[in-house]
Order: C-alpha cells, then structure tokens, then sequence
C-alpha cells in the first residue's frame, strides 16, 4: 500500500467489516433487495415502499429495451471483443436526437414542478401531475415509423 488514505460517506472497509451507510453489510445480505440496495448507495437510506416501487419499475424497464438502434450497436461492439465501456459509449452516441427523446422532455417536466413547488409541496405537486395521466412518448418506442 502507498500509505494514502481517502473516505466516502457511502462505504467504510475494515478488516473484518464493510459498512454501507451505516449498515453493516452482512446484515443487509438477504434482508434486502437489489432495488433497497441501489436506493441506499445514492440516498444514503432505505427506500420507503412508494420510492421502492418507483425504482423497481424504472430498473425492469431498463433491463432490456429490445432491438433498438442503440441495442445493436451495443452488442455488436461487445460481440467483437470492443471493451465495455467503448461498446456503451457507441450505443449512447447512437441515440442521436431519434431515440430516447421522453427523458429530455421527463427532466422538463419535473424541472418545472421543481420549480413550482416548494421543498414541502413538491410530493403534492407530483401526486397532482400523476393524477392528470399525462404520457410522456419517445419517437423510440415501437410503433414510431420514423426510423
């Protein structure tokens, strides 16, 4: 070892020990899921049951977007032994202005309920939002002809 030190409120290694945000690791192995695990790492707590239902649908719809432009390219560069993270670099430039165009228009709208709402009505500005049922298309999803 160099001798050089560094910490992160996300993870602390002992000997005999690696805390997780101030859990031990060994207590969360089979209490609890992959979904509570992620949540924990970014926010630095477990998820309420609403906040780990919102992740579970976001990390299944990201499991596998089907055959896309994107998806091509990606598994095309890692099937001809491209490294990893050239193969995603090639599949996230192939998005272009054609595919994946929801999230653009998703990050305006809650920009725009951030700004609406205060720190306290921000839950009640995104419970009224989803109430109007208002849907978000991507020129990527299956019945686009554009491409």
């Amino acid at each position: 070892m160099s001798g050089v030190e560094w910490t992160t409120g996300i993870a602390k290694v002992d000997v005999d020990e690696v805390i997780v945000r101030g859990h031990r690791l060994s207590d969360l192995i089979g209490q609890v899921t992959y979904t509570d695990m992620a949540f924990l790492l970014v926010r630095g707590s477990l998820p309420e049951p609403g906040e780990r239902a919102m992740l579970d649908g976001i990390l299944v719809s990201l499991a596998d977007h089907g055959i896309s432009p994107s998806t091509i390219v990606a598994r095309t560069l890692t099937s001809c032994g491209t490294p990893i993270q050239a193969s995603m670099a090639g599949a996230m430039l192939s998005i272009a202005d054609w595919h994946g165009g929801s999230g653009e228009e998703v990050a305006r709208i809650l920009d725009d309920l951030a700004a609406t709402a205060g720190p306290g009505d921000r839950q009640a500005a995104c419970d009224k939002f989803v109430g109007t049922r208002v849907f978000v298309v991507s020129i990527s999803t299956r019945s686009s002809t554009s491409c």
